[in-house]
């Protein structure tokens, strides 16, 4: 610990601001105009300003691990390792560029942040509840669902558990306290409370719109840099729209719908369309992705 290099850093929660602003802003070029470089001597021969076709990746670990039970003092190892994908964006911001893999259980308190500035909380959660109905009037904090293992390794969350219990059926407008990511990063805000910690932010500065496209991206958003995938929703127990013609990629942010208790504000895509400000049932299971503090 104690490393200020983007290069040398092996956790996810060694990332600091001065880390990730230690390598350049790329360009916001995408698919095979993109080159990944994931050495530091690469990089240093390579890269020698911002607005360049190249972006910094790396491999971390989350030490909490895949079922939480790994603290700083004694990281996860074995099968229990958690590994990411993490790289600057053009809009200035390290990223997760594979999705959060932590599987909630009621019967483990994990380490939890402070969404806004990505501290670590010094009371580990409890998560709460189960999953399996979409009555939303109970709070499903420990609802996650994950299948796979290895970088197959897939998790669905309601927003109750993204926001680690700390958003509300009938919170609305205001962004949840608490994230499950890991110490140094936070979950995505709406564009309308975090003009720069956004999906609005990102698709602004690869695609030039912040709310709303009736055009699909799908191809360069699931391409370098930014690797989404369309792992579909969890409702009720099921998985839907996961394949096919109208499979999705839906992801929670930190913010309450402005109108309704029900509802969180989404970043999804699909075939059709691309969203950065939709809502969804606060109960469904999305996909989770982080962002560096």
């Amino acid at each position: 610990w104690g490393q200020n290099n983007f290069w040398s850093i092996t956790y996810m929660q060694e990332m600091t601001s001065d880390i990730c602003n230690s390598v350049y802003t790329p360009s916001n070029a995408t698919g095979s105009s993109v080159t990944m470089i994931t050495d530091e001597a690469t990089y240093n021969a390579t890269v020698s300003g911002d607005n360049m076709p190249y972006v910094a990746q790396r491999t971390l670990y989350d030490y909490r691990g895949l079922d939480g039970t790994g603290s700083k003092s004694s990281p996860a190892s074995g099968d229990n390792v958690a590994a990411y994908t993490i790289a600057k964006l053009a809009d200035g911001n390290c990223w997760m560029t594979s999705n959060l893999k932590l599987e909630l259980s009621t019967s483990q308190a994990i380490e939890v942040v402070t969404n806004s500035t990505g501290v670590a909380k010094s009371t580990k959660w409890t998560p709460t509840g189960s999953g399996g109905t979409n009555n939303d009037s109970t709070p499903m904090n420990g609802n996650t669902v994950c299948t796979g293992s290895g970088d197959s390794r897939k998790c669905w969350y309601s927003w109750y558990a993204a926001t680690a219990g700390s958003g509300t059926y009938g919170q609305t407008s205001t962004d949840a306290s608490d994230s499950i990511c890991p110490a140094g990063w936070r979950l995505p805000s709406n564009y309308t409370t975090s003009t720069t910690k956004s999906y609005s932010a990102l698709t602004k500065a690869y695609f030039n719109f912040t709310n709303a496209d009736n055009s699909s991206h799908v191809s360069e958003l699931q391409a370098n840099p930014m690797l989404f995938t369309m792992a579909g929703h969890y409702q009720s127990g099921n998985l839907g729209s996961a394949s096919g013609y109208y499979a999705i990629g839906e992801y929670w942010s930190s913010t309450a719908d402005s109108y309704s208790n029900y509802n969180a504000w989404i970043f999804a895509y699909g075939n059709q369309y691309t969203y950065t400000q939709s809502t969804s049932y606060k109960y469904r299971g999305f996909s989770v992705r982080c962002l560096a503090v």
